[in-house]
């Protein structure tokens, strides 16, 4: 039986008791509600993003980048100004956060439709809305190293414990764990590739001297606009 579906039992029999039948039950105080289960946010992997954003076009795919890269609420993102872009700086100042409910309910849905038919063209079986993009985007930062309280101010969390569900979503247990004789065999492996390696191309060596190589520039993420959140 579902957390809700007990409380709102319980609720009925303290009325019950209490309202109706004017009833004292002293044992009925101590009874402990159901506490709902944390649930884990959808996260998209990076390979999943890149296929929901190339089925996307026009205005849409630009608000599905926003929401991506910058790790913003769909509302926020609606809400931008031109003047809220600093294009020297590369940066996005974010006003009027959460709680504001000044968008229209027709400029939401036609995002929000997009995204989830971008999803089923992109063969994804998640369920995936516009909000999965920001966790994406604060899963992904995780990933990458950033601490989180970085991820915290970026997100525009009032409450650190509000970022720390994404640091569940990457505890991975112990299917996270490195065998150490798996370690010693790719580092006798390594040992064993560079011992036996021809000498370096001329574009190799080029590369060692510091020159960036087409594969590098290619696979090399873009840099994005990074949202600063001041107070309305």
């Amino acid at each position: 039986m579902a957390a809700a579906t007990q409380n709102q039992a319980l609720s009925a029999l303290l009325f019950l008791y209490g309202k109706v039948l004017e009833i004292t039950l002293p044992w009925l105080d101590d009874l402990v509600r159901a506490k709902r289960p944390v649930r884990l946010p959808v996260v998209l992997s990076q390979s999943e993003v890149e296929g929901l954003l190339g089925q996307m076009e026009g205005m849409t795919a630009l608000m599905a980048a926003l929401l991506y890269g910058c790790g913003l609420r769909l509302r926020e993102c609606l809400r931008l100004r031109v003047k809220d872009i600093d294009f020297v700086y590369r940066q996005i100042t974010v006003r009027e956060g959460k709680g504001n409910k000044t968008a229209g309910i027709i400029s939401i849905l036609r995002p929000s439709r997009a995204v989830k038919r971008a999803a089923r063209a992109a063969g994804i079986a998640k369920h995936v809305s516009c909000h999965t993009l920001r966790h994406s985007f604060a899963t992904h930062l995780l990933q990458a190293g950033y601490d989180i309280r970085t991820v915290q101010e970026l997100l525009g969390h009032s409450d650190v414990s509000t970022t720390m569900i994404y640091t569940h979503v990457l505890n991975k247990g112990g299917r996270g764990v490195v065998s150490p004789l798996d370690l010693l065999r790719a580092r006798a492996n390594e040992t064993r590739r560079v011992e036996n390696s021809e000498p370096a191309s001329a574009a190799a060596r080029a590369v060692g001297r510091g020159a960036k190589s087409p594969l590098d520039r290619a696979e090399q993420p873009r840099a994005f606009y990074r949202a600063e959140r001041v107070a309305a």
